[in-house]
């Protein structure tokens, strides 16, 4: 393959692709799709942010937004949500939202999917979000709006919202090829902060280390 081959051919990998799973008896309306849309706008203008500090580096992008149907109704994803949230079933949301996408042909090994369960409207957030390889899967999310964002938080992330952002930016983090910060910069004081630990917005951080990592290890950042 040329260079410019190449070079083509990571432009294209640098878009995360982004695909609503929607539970069986749910409808996908543009209000849905706008809502996830503001969430996803905030967490590609966070990481380019912290991936551009001080240098010209360019951070990945997403997609258009896809959606595929399920043959699961929101109850059962709910229960799988529930069941996810730790212990011996802790990958069982994950698992079946992954079958999804790659029933939907949505598992090309050179592309990061970040499937995003649909299963009703919530006022709080479900749990389970988790990530192998190129694949991101987060649990059905509450209702709030998300807001533009700001390295000053103004205006002000609500929280439910902020626990999305963290669990989709921290899952793609992982098909990123960073590991959890305190595990592999244990010994750095603010590494509870970081976004590949605990940390939330509008306090959510990205270490020099793992900016440093990210720029000179993974092709989404060029």
């Amino acid at each position: 393959m040329s260079i410019s081959s190449k070079a083509q051919a990571t432009v294209i990998k640098r878009k995360v692709k982004p695909v609503i799973i929607l539970a069986s008896d749910q409808k996908l309306t543009n209000s849905i799709t706008a809502r996830y849309q503001k969430t996803l706008k905030y967490i590609e203008d966070w990481y380019h942010y912290w991936i551009s500090k001080g240098r010209t580096t360019k951070s990945f992008s997403f997609s258009n937004i896809l959606s595929v149907k399920s043959s699961l109704n929101s109850k059962h994803w709910v229960y799988l949500s529930d069941i996810s949230a730790m212990g011996p079933n802790r990958f069982d949301l994950f698992y079946e939202a992954q079958k999804v996408l790659e029933r939907n042909n949505y598992n090309n090994p050179n592309e990061i999917y970040l499937g995003m369960i649909y299963a009703g409207e919530f006022t709080e957030n479900k749990l389970g979000a988790a990530s192998a390889r190129r694949c991101a899967i987060i649990p059905p999310q509450s209702k709030q709006e998300c807001v533009e964002f700001s390295s000053n938080n103004s205006p002000q992330i609500p929280s439910l919202v902020a626990d999305c952002v963290y669990a989709a930016a921290h899952e793609l983090g992982h098909c990123f090829g960073l590991g959890h910060t305190c595990d592999d910069y244990k010994n750095d004081s603010q590494c509870g902060n970081s976004f590949m630990q605990q940390g939330r917005p509008p306090n959510m951080t990205m270490l020099t280390q793992e900016i440093d990592r990210l720029r000179a290890k993974s092709e989404w950042f060029y």
